[in-house]
């Protein structure tokens, strides 16, 4: 088949433009650990003014989004990291055996270490770096940065890998709720939550105006897991089946999403790895989720 100048011209300039489409995109993942439904989307912005009345026109939010794995902090994590639902130890012992987004990323990118962030007050979630798995592992692992103290020290980790990396994929985890959820706390627990809705806001407003990822990042806001509720004793714990622990939320904000759009069909935790692989131009093997992009209302 032969083409005119004008036509290969033509062909050049789509590849770019589709180039930078599928593998100019960033995504940053928010965990704002161990937040019920009940306290979020249920309370229609009581306690997250800034994520229901600032953000969410500008995404879409899910009100039937799922953990229906184990209900614990490494587990939930893997869950997004990996697409699967995996029983792990929950002191950090344990890595997944099925490949995180990062080593995908990685890999399939030929990307350094710098270009996947997993930013926590939390230690242990540097298990979540990296799996076991024999074609990933170490080799294709994620910088981990310790935001020691509180969460608002996390938040000036990830501001300082943000500034000096830019990396692709960044998974950033504020546990204040969580931690003074246990303590049952909660004043302190709602404090925090308070506190996690304003931090995600500022991160989507640097995001606006960095040259590097204004117009190419997509962020999703979610829990790992929620809280026993009412009936199941109550928020200050969780890991059973209840639904205050298993009826979480996602907010979903950036080129690829809708705006101003509430999607009430059920999805879960385990959706968002084959979503971020799309949003990424990755390749993922046969995976439990599917895509959110897809998902209609």
């Amino acid at each position: 088949m032969k083409y005119s100048m004008k036509s290969l011209v033509a062909l050049i300039v789509l590849s770019i433009i589709f180039t930078t489409l599928i593998y100019g995109q960033h995504v940053f993942i928010v965990v704002i650990d161990g937040v019920r439904y009940s306290e979020t989307f249920g309370s229609e912005g009581q306690y997250i003014p800034y994520m229901w009345n600032t953000l969410r026109p500008q995404g879409s939010i899910y009100t039937s989004f799922r953990n229906d794995g184990y209900t614990a902090t490494i587990s939930g994590h893997t869950a997004i990291m990996t697409g699967t639902w995996e029983k792990l130890i929950n002191d950090g012992s344990e890595r997944p055996a099925s490949p995180t987004l990062f080593e995908y990323l990685r890999k399939q990118k030929a990307l350094p270490e710098a270009s996947c962030f997993l930013v926590s007050r939390k230690s242990k979630l540097d298990a979540l770096t990296h799996s076991t798995h024999r074609e990933y592992g170490s080799t294709y692992k994620a910088s981990f940065t310790y935001g020691r103290h509180s969460d608002l020290q996390t938040w000036k980790k990830l501001v300082e890998a943000m500034n000096e990396h830019h990396p692709r994929l960044v998974m950033v985890t504020f546990a204040e709720t969580d931690l003074n959820g246990h303590a049952g706390q909660w004043k302190d627990y709602l404090s925090a939550l308070r506190q996690a809705d304003s931090l995600v806001n500022l991160l989507w407003e640097k995001i606006q105006t960095d040259s590097v990822y204004k117009n190419s990042t997509t962020m999703f806001v979610t829990t790992d897991h929620g809280r026993h509720d009412d009936e199941h004793g109550g928020f200050q714990n969780h890991g059973d089946s209840c639904e205050g622990c298993r009826h979480i939320w996602l907010l979903a904000i950036g080129p690829d999403i809708k705006p101003n759009t509430r999607v009430s069909k059920t999805t879960y935790q385990v959706d968002l790895t084959p979503t971020i692989g799309q949003i990424l131009g990755l390749k993922l093997p046969t995976l439990l989720g599917r895509s959110l992009i897809y998902v209609k209302k």
